[in-house]
């Protein structure tokens, strides 16, 4: 648990700074009048700043991004739906003993993850910028079932033991990102609501 603690910690921090960071360097490319309204933009900002090279980079580091995340996905979460199906078909007590990879769900799954996204190639499908703020706000309405289930179960003994279950200031924390979440999530929520009315 100590070391999970840590590396959690580390994770966040991380991502904290490397956010900061661009969220700061973004800021002082567009100010004051330029815009990013297509994928384009952003390479082509970074060339001015980078040149050529720049620009190249920028894609070589979508394409990596996009290529590990995806394929990471899918087979993450195809062996976490074929362990669950294969988990909840198999007798309490019991030794699952069938290879995930070989399981008819975990190809149904992985074949999913990695086809379905094809469908935003189409015409007239929401443009990048479109999609990108629609994603990443719908990410923010389903935070509050992740604080929601996290808070219970390390606030309950059956789930994580008695030596690990929250104590009193764990549990005021945890309500206090509950609370935080579930106002992220209705803010979020409106915000998409108001950007698709004001496209349509």
């Amino acid at each position: 648990m100590k070391v999970q603690r840590y590396d959690l910690l580390l994770g966040i921090a991380v991502m904290i700074l490397l956010n900061l960071a661009v969220w700061t360097l973004g800021a002082e490319l567009l100010f004051p009048d330029k815009q990013i309204k297509t994928l384009d933009d952003l390479p082509q900002l970074l060339s001015t700043v980078l040149g050529e090279p720049g620009r190249v980079l920028f894609y070589a580091g979508i394409f990596a991004a996009i290529y590990t995340s995806i394929i990471g996905h899918a087979a993450g979460l195809g062996y976490m739906g074929s362990h669950a199906w294969l988990r909840a078909h198999t007798p309490v007590g019991e030794t699952i003993r069938t290879d995930h990879r070989h399981h008819p769900m975990y190809k149904r799954i992985v074949a999913w993850c990695l086809l379905s996204p094809m469908i935003w190639t189409m015409p007239g499908m929401p443009d990048f910028v479109t999609l990108t703020l629609v994603a990443n706000s719908a990410q923010v309405v389903l935070m509050p079932l992740l604080a929601g289930g996290l808070w219970l179960i390390t606030a309950r003994t059956r789930y994580i033991g008695a030596a690990h279950r929250n104590r009193w200031w764990e549990n005021v924390v945890m309500f206090f990102l509950f609370s935080l979440a579930v106002y992220g999530a209705f803010n979020s929520g409106k915000s998409i609501v108001q950007f698709l009315e004001m496209r349509s």
